[in-house]
């Protein structure tokens, strides 16, 4: 299954730790795990087009206060050129206020609450399996008829252990930017 994770960082340097540690998280299952990463001076068509490209069965994209006009403009134009593909999005100015969410960009598929890492993989697995991952603890989705619905709340990862580190240094892909962990 191939997926895109991407963002739109507040600058160049910035690095997405969220999106890396999820890719490390979820390639454990053999997946094809592509991480995106612009800055907010990036037109939402190039990141539309480098998505397009790819082709992927699923898109996450990282909201935070700083990108969450971008984002969401991004999802919605995901839909319309990649209307099989699942858009899920996740971060801290979603979860927190889901209803708002999804009626601004009505073209979204899932919500992940809390922590991705785990929500992300099961929602993936269910995909894998023909599934359409509504009912995946952690992820909130909306009905035919528009209403919200969820899986329990938030998920925290308890067992840090299970994390991968999550930046791959070879090829210098880093150089020059900031590695948060």
């Amino acid at each position: 299954m191939k997926v895109v994770l991407t963002t739109f960082n507040s600058k160049y340097i910035h690095t997405a730790l969220a999106l890396y540690s999820i890719a490390a998280f979820c390639r454990a299952g053999g997946r094809d795990i592509k991480v995106l990463e612009y800055t907010l001076d990036t037109p939402p068509q190039t990141a539309l087009s480098d998505i397009f490209r790819e082709r992927p069965a699923v898109v996450g994209i990282a909201v935070y206060i700083w990108n969450r006009t971008l984002s969401l403009a991004l999802a919605a134009m995901i839909k319309r050129v990649l209307p099989e593909a699942a858009v899920v999005l996740g971060g801290p100015e979603v979860y927190h206020d889901m209803e708002r969410v999804f009626f601004l960009c009505p073209e979204t598929d899932f919500i992940v609450q809390g922590e991705g890492e785990e929500t992300f993989n099961e929602l993936l697995r269910e995909r894998e399996k023909g599934g359409d991952g509504r009912g995946v603890p952690g992820a909130a989705w909306k009905d035919a008829d528009g209403t919200l619905r969820r899986e329990g709340g938030a998920r925290t990862l308890m067992d840090l252990s299970l994390l991968k580190f999550p930046y791959d240094l070879t090829g210098g892909a880093f150089s020059g930017r900031i590695l948060y962990y």
